[in-house]
């Protein structure tokens, strides 16, 4: 999560329903090199909270995850008392937890994509063949009938489907990397075998383009090396809006596809 990003949900929140109580703990994914104590600051200097529809200077403190398990388990073990994840993640959650985990809050903000990301230079061969494939998944329906497996009900009856990718003898080997924890966008089956939304709409494109898929597991903060190494030609990516330019809040050195799918709600999850 971007500091940018970071800055607008926070001011949505203090604009919301979603209230908190003084001293609450929040878990949030990722730091996009910011330390704790930097994050804290800049919600608590910059945001007035509103507590039962009050205005407070509610203090509120945020620990800091590298993926969604680890952050499930601080909330089972106390260490926050809520986290926040994007809308499909959030109802994946709760649909296949009902009884141990709920939505406590609503977070609009400002339009965020998915989209595959390139190493700029390098990678301009690949971002036009990739937008060629989703313009043609887009006019086909394709796109729309995938939104619609994995994101009208995310979670429930679902499973753990991990993604097909077809293989091509005289194909090119387009390597990807992927966090694999955030389902139902992206995830590894228990096969071992990656999954998700995300993962389907790449083993389209590949099938369109005739590329033999390659996947990786990487952190969120080593997609950028792995681009940048070679380990990794692809990577999936979420472009933020920047709040008050309107313009994306991206690393100068990615270049990004076209977006797949585009959303503007996170939640607020919290134990029952």
């Amino acid at each position: 999560m971007s500091r940018k990003l970071l800055l607008c949900a926070l001011i949505v929140l203090s604009l919301s329903c979603c209230a908190f109580a003084d001293g609450q703990k929040i878990g949030l994914l990722g730091k996009s090199g910011m330390t704790e104590e930097e994050y804290a600051n800049l919600a608590n200097t910059a945001v007035k909270w509103t507590v039962n529809e009050k205005p407070s200077n509610a203090t509120l403190s945020f620990k800091f995850y590298d993926d969604l398990p680890s952050m499930l388990m601080g909330l089972n073990a106390g260490e926050i008392d809520s986290f926040i994840v994007t809308k499909a993640s959030g109802e994946y959650i709760t649909n296949i937890n009902p009884s141990s985990y709920k939505i406590s809050g609503v977070i609009r903000m400002n339009q965020a994509n998915f989209a595959f990301g390139f190493m700029k230079g390098k990678g301009e061969i690949l971002q036009e063949r990739f937008n060629y494939a989703l313009g043609e998944m887009r006019k086909d329906g394709t796109l729309e009938a995938l939104r619609l497996k994995y994101f009208l009900n995310p979670g429930k009856d679902m499973g753990f489907e991990s993604a097909e990718f077809e293989k091509f003898p005289d194909g090119e080997t387009v390597k990807v990397a992927l966090t694999g924890d955030v389902p139902p966008l992206d995830f590894v089956a228990p096969d071992g075998k990656p999954g998700g939304f995300n993962t389907a709409v790449l083993a389209e494109i590949g099938r369109r383009l005739g590329y033999n898929i390659e996947m990786l597991v990487v952190s969120t903060a080593s997609r950028i090396p792995a681009l940048a190494s070679g380990r990794a030609d692809v990577v999936f990516w979420i472009q933020f809006f920047n709040d008050m330019e309107k313009q994306p809040d991206m690393p100068s050195e990615i270049i990004v596809s076209e977006p797949y799918y585009s959303w503007d709600i996170f939640l607020k999850i919290g134990k029952k």
